[in-house]
């Protein structure tokens, strides 16, 4: 109670830094003067961010919790109206880089590190093709009119689509474990299919393969002849040995050590191919299908290790093993891919609801533009001995000193003065697309499928789209419409509309997009067709680490939420090191949802009573 009506000061202050003068319990220059503290503030309401924010909060830690922008998840996690995408894309498109003098020009002379908070900051190359019978407005100049065809009702995941979770991946563990999986609701993917160039008698004509979940969908398969049938069989209960045996021995692990240690010296691609001898159908099944890697499996490949697209085999088969375990773990005919129902920036909001639950101050369109950082020995404020190390200065509120600082992928910071000594980071590029069309009504509850084109397919990287048709999610209430977004690492050489656009006419069919098509549609007759296509590239920094600060980074290609947890989980550590897991989960203790929502929902009651 204590904790939370410091906090709730703290908010007041924040949106009005004279609120407590004006009440007439003390004076407006004491009321100006005084300082507010916690032990972290946060930048930023990302998933990275509001995982690692949960965690904290959940220990103990006073939390602030900024977002400069209106809805939670900020820019690269959230899930927003068609409009509101279109407006976003226009703004960083339009953007000239010139927000930032302008913004610096304000921020005080103090030595320390200016933030500020640009359009493009994640967002660059952005391109947008419509169909002619589209046409009022995606704004005024490239003219789709959302209110025909049902578009005004679509959402979308801007920046962090096509990505699910895997039944026992990371995320899931972290949800369960944390508790916050209370608040959302997910959807079983069907099926995942992959691209194939070969063409055999199985397969027919068919440019995409179903890729077998599980044993009856090996027999099942129409796609396997009898021989490639036997050959995954035999890798795959070679695999289950192998965990069985490493369950029994009680350690958890896959092989012995030097089993391990072998492993991590040869890349999965050589793995299959050399160890188990895998035909390259078989091959391509597991690493992009199951594994979701992105090793070009090129018949002309350097038989090394060391590449640095190649994923070493233990890291492979972790990654199968969870898979396999993902299968029918939430219900028999479930499969191993879970897609979240309001969209991933639910995600997000998830855990800053849980931080919030316990303590965490959470305050939208407020973040600093400046931090100071004393050179010398922090300040001990507020006559408890502890030391506080940043002034964060946030326009139009009262500066706040805390402990520990961590920005999201939303600021960009400026450290003239080189403070904070963070090493050098590689930035990288991810290019995305989200297409809207049009197609026959979907069947009752439509339908999520993932489709994955191999690096073969001719873009040197994993192209992952997810293809959701009719109202199988919340984010869609039209079952006419289907909506498919793409996602591969970024050539530095080519558009993502280069990237992209081949892979997306396998789905769609692009001859009405006003823009001229380079996609094969050549055999695209009975593919929905497409109304709107947003191509852009987002822009990503590596994590950077130094003493008390943390700079996270947005997210990746690949299809899981892995990075986010293990980038929050490095943050959580490196701020702490004595927090060995992100959440405790302690064992042998039961679990009472009615009687945890009951204390939940008094312990928010209480804040909200404080606040007001």
């Amino acid at each position: 109670r204590e904790k939370a009506g410091a906090m709730a000061e703290l908010v007041r202050l924040l949106h009005d830094p004279e609120a407590e003068a004006e009440d007439g319990k003390a004076e407006k220059a004491a009321a100006s003067g005084k300082r507010q503290c916690c032990d972290v503030i946060v930048v930023g309401t990302g998933l990275t961010e509001s995982i690692a924010a949960a965690a904290l909060a959940k220990r103990g830690l006073k939390v602030l919790h900024l977002e400069p922008n209106e809805t939670y998840g900020g820019e690269c996690w959230t899930t927003q109206k068609l409009s509101d995408v279109v407006s976003a894309l226009r703004n960083a498109a339009a953007s000239d880089g010139n927000e930032a003098g302008e913004k610096e020009e304000n921020a005080s002379d103090q030595k320390g590190i200016r933030v500020t908070y640009p359009s493009n900051q994640n967002f660059a190359d952005v391109s947008v093709a419509s169909s002619s019978s589209g046409a009022e407005t995606l704004g005024e100049e490239t003219g789709v009119e959302f209110g025909a065809g049902g578009l005004e009702g679509v959402q979308l995941d801007l920046a962090c689509t096509p990505k699910l979770c895997l039944g026992a991946g990371d995320l899931i563990e972290t949800l369960v474990c944390s508790d916050a999986h209370r608040y959302l609701e997910f959807k079983a993917v069907q099926s995942t299919f992959l691209w194939t160039s070969e063409k055999g008698e199985e397969a027919g004509d068919k440019d995409f393969i179903l890729v077998p979940a599980s044993r009856s969908d090996i027999f099942k398969s129409k796609d396997l002849s009898l021989v490639e049938k036997r050959l995954m069989m035999r890798y795959l209960k070679s695999e289950q040995d192998t965990v069985a045996a490493a369950g029994a021995a009680g350690d958890g692990s896959l092989r012995s050590s030097n089993e391990r240690e072998g492993e991590a010296n040869v890349s999965m691609l050589n793995y299959l191919k050399n160890t188990h001898k895998l035909p390259k159908k078989i091959r391509s099944i597991v690493l992009y299908g199951i594994a979701d890697l992105e090793d070009d499996d090129c018949d002309s490949s350097d038989e090394t290790f060391g590449n640095t697209q190649s994923t070493s085999a233990a890291a492979g088969r972790s990654k199968l093993y969870k898979y396999a375990k993902s299968i029918d773990r939430f219900g028999l005919g479930v499969g191993a891919l879970l897609a979240c129902n309001y969209g991933n920036g639910e995600l997000a909001q998830a855990f800053c609801r849980l931080a919030a639950v316990h303590g965490a101050t959470y305050v939208l369109k407020f973040a600093p533009n400046e931090v100071c950082i004393l050179d010398e020995s922090p300040q001990s404020l507020g006559g408890k001995g502890e030391d506080y190390r940043y002034q964060v200065i946030i326009p139009g509120a009262e500066s706040v000193w805390c402990k520990k600082l961590v920005f999201g992928p939303v600021a960009s910071l400026s450290d003239k003065s080189n403070i904070l000594e963070m090493p050098g980071r590689n930035p990288s590029k991810v290019s995305r697309c989200c297409c809207i069309a049009k197609a026959e009504p979907a069947l009752k509850g439509g339908s999520i499928n993932l489709y994955v084109f191999p690096p073969s397919f001719g873009g040197g990287s994993t192209i992952r789209a997810l293809r959701v048709h009719g109202n199988a999610l919340n984010t869609c209430k039209d079952d006419s419409l289907v909506i498919v977004n793409l996602s591969c690492c970024s050539s530095s050489l080519r558009t993502p509309k280069e990237d992209l656009e081949a892979a997306l006419s396998k789905l769609v069919d692009l001859t009405g997009i006003q823009a001229e098509s380079s996609g094969d549609n050549s055999a695209s007759t009975s593919l929905p067709k497409a109304v709107l296509c947003l191509y852009y590239t987002q822009n990503l920094d590596a994590p950077a680490f130094s003493k008390d600060f943390v700079k996270l980074g947005g997210p990746d290609a690949s299809l899981s939420f892995q990075s986010a947890v293990e980038d929050s989980a490095r943050c959580v550590r490196h701020l702490y090191p004595e927090f060995e897991a992100l959440f405790e989960n302690e064992e042998g203790s039961s679990f009472n949802e009615d009687s945890e929502d009951e204390a939940d929902a008094n312990h928010l009651q209480d804040i909200i009573n404080k606040i007001t």
